[in-house]
């Protein structure tokens, strides 16, 4: 999200994850709701462009390898977790 800040970021991320966990879903059949639970890879990038002199598919290849290990990292974390990455 461009001119977000880690913690506005952060907060967004939060906020997200609490709504989606307060929803609960009705499945025809099934006697309770379910709940719903997300698990995030957050990646912060302090300067993007003092960071990248490579082309832009390295560049893109290199966050989106970043962030992927951070999603992991939440999931084996356990649910419904965020796991922030600063660059």
């Amino acid at each position: 999200m461009p001119n977000t800040d880690q913690t506005q970021a952060n907060h967004l991320a939060k906020h997200i994850k609490s709504i989606i966990e307060a929803n609960k879903v009705h499945v025809e059949d099934v006697a309770h709701a379910l709940s719903i639970t997300v698990s995030m890879g957050l990646l912060s990038i302090s300067n993007f462009a003092a960071q990248y002199t490579e082309s832009l598919t390295n560049q893109l290849n290199d966050l989106f390898e970043s962030v992927d290990k951070a999603l992991y990292q939440a999931k084996n974390a356990g649910r419904n977790q965020i796991v922030e990455i600063n660059r």
